[in-house]
């Protein structure tokens, strides 16, 4: 689906299943990442000095990140830090194929426009399901959410939901960005 940018400056989504346009108001060029193609993670690191913790933040996302070539990125409330991390060479490689490849594009995960709930809910992204959970208005867990069976289960008792919560499907639509 392709939807026309409402700035001058072009915003694209690369989810597993392709890139499109995403109609957003933005002065700079954006490359959003698809929750359904990021490992997420939150970390409590307000007892690291604020000076610390960007090198603290580099570290964790070193281990955490599954791909052999990470890009990642951070949001810091107070010490308390929502982190994506993802396959930056399918990402370049992704830019590299867009007709406005030339761009001086900011990277970063598509979750940053969407506006929290009031506990947990799904986005649907084609046929992919995001399982997200949410705590005063912060992300604290986002995950892939499998179609049926255990893992469905495991999924939705890893983030403390019950094994069979019936929870409500939330429009994947872009919002203000509050990272």
């Amino acid at each position: 689906m392709k939807l026309r940018a409402t700035s001058s400056a072009p915003v694209r989504c690369q989810h597993r299943d392709g890139t499109s346009s995403v109609a957003l108001a933005t002065q700079r060029p954006l490359w959003l990442v698809g929750a359904d193609i990021c490992v997420f993670a939150r970390l409590d690191l307000a007892r690291i000095p604020e000076r610390h913790r960007a090198r603290a933040v580099a570290e964790r996302a070193r281990q955490l990140s599954p791909f052999p070539d990470q890009g990642w990125h951070a949001a810091d409330r107070d010490g308390s830090i929502a982190l994506w991390c993802w396959d930056a060479a399918g990402v370049r490689a992704a830019m590299a194929a867009d007709p406005e490849s030339e761009r001086a594009w900011e990277i970063v995960p598509e979750q940053v426009f969407f506006s929290p709930v009031r506990d947990a809910c799904l986005r649907e992204r084609g046929a992919t399901m995001v399982l997200e959970r949410w705590c005063d208005d912060e992300l604290v867990f986002s995950t892939v959410l499998p179609a049926a069976g255990q893992h469905r289960a495991l999924c939705l008792r890893s983030a403390g939901l019950d094994a069979d919560a019936d929870l409500p499907v939330v429009a994947a639509e872009p919002g203000p960005r509050w990272d």
